[in-house]
């Protein structure tokens, strides 16, 4: 028949409750759906420590490639900067009828 549920609240009152049927009988397969949802939850903690080596090993390789390229920008500035000097430094002796002494002829 009924089920019933007594519960005692910090008053010190019993209070009857009466229970849903869907609080008694639970849903149709639920043993198979709560084993299910354990063994994905199971399967994706086992599978938790290689996916971090995979992402740590994923991140060393992208900060080495960053750090590559980061290099090869900084020569490239380095060498347009070198460039603009030595343009800039050329129109200005030019200007000012100063001559270039050989070794910075040579920048």
């Amino acid at each position: 028949g009924k089920s019933l549920l007594a519960v005692g609240d910090d008053h010190g009152h019993l209070h009857i409750l009466k229970l849903p049927v869907n609080l008694i009988c639970g849903p149709e397969r639920e043993d198979e759906i709560i084993r299910q949802v354990l063994d994905r939850e199971y399967h994706r903690i086992e599978g938790e420590p290689a996916r971090s080596t995979t992402l740590e090993a994923l991140k060393q390789q992208t900060s080495k490639t960053l750090a590559a390229e980061d290099e090869e920008i900084v020569q490239q500035e380095d060498s347009v900067i070198d460039e603009e000097y030595r343009k800039t430094l050329a129109e200005f002796c030019e200007a000012t009828g100063i001559s270039l002494p050989a070794s910075d002829a040579a920048l």
